[in-house]
């Protein structure tokens, strides 16, 4: 699925939850800048520990080299679209939070402009009301 972050069409969750089940379990970081792995832990300048390597990039040919089944299969296609997938999907999500904090803005300003409102009509009427007792005091007076 393509996403234009300037339209409003729809996100396809149930896609994106799919990649999500069918990749490699995270959370995934990046060790050396050539490793893609699952449960990383810097331990120092240069040098990391991961449960799984997910893919590393070869350093003679600049090929992508997919992990190794450790503690969880890999399925390299899955990470594939998966990774692939991220490049259009981020952006799409990114664009719906946009989205929807903007019309969480809007709705907060209204909301304000209501209360405001209706404290001012909440005023207004507390005046009429004394005023009404006021007259139907001075009518009783007569």
């Amino acid at each position: 699925m393509t996403f234009d972050p300037t339209t409003s069409a729809p996100i396809d969750l149930d896609a994106i939850r799919y990649r999500l089940t069918e990749a490699t379990p995270g959370p995934w970081g990046v060790g050396n800048g050539t490793h893609i792995v699952r449960g990383l832990e810097v331990t120092g300048r240069g040098s990391f520990t991961c449960i799984q390597s997910v893919a590393e990039i070869d350093d003679e040919d600049d090929r992508l080299d997919w992990g190794h089944a450790d503690e969880v299969e890999v399925d390299p296609e899955a990470d594939a679209r998966f990774i692939a997938g991220a490049r259009t999907l981020v952006p799409a999500l990114c664009a719906e939070v946009d989205r929807h904090r903007a019309a969480l803005d809007a709705e907060q300003t209204r909301t304000s402009r209501l209360e405001d409102a209706l404290a001012a009509t909440e005023q207004q009427a507390a005046s009429m009301r004394i005023a009404l007792d006021k007259a139907d005091a001075e009518a009783e007076g007569r």
